[in-house]
């Protein structure tokens, strides 16, 4: 992933490195209008709650 990053860096390629969803998962530079937000976080997904175990923290819901 660091990779990419320098050699987008280096092609004047702006955005942020990740996994376009809009683009089948591909790792890519993505636009930064494209990731304007209003999109909300799904704390289902499995590689958070890994993520949460790994360090310990318990997921904890927006109360309403």
């Amino acid at each position: 992933m660091t990779d990419l990053a320098v050699e987008c860096a280096l092609r004047g390629d702006s955005g942020v490195i990740g996994h376009d969803e809009e683009d089948g998962d591909r790792l890519k530079a993505i636009a930064f209008p494209r990731i304007a937000g209003g999109k909300p976080f799904d704390v289902s997904q499995r590689w958070f709650g890994d993520l949460l175990a790994g360090i310990g923290q318990p997921l904890v819901t927006a109360q309403a």
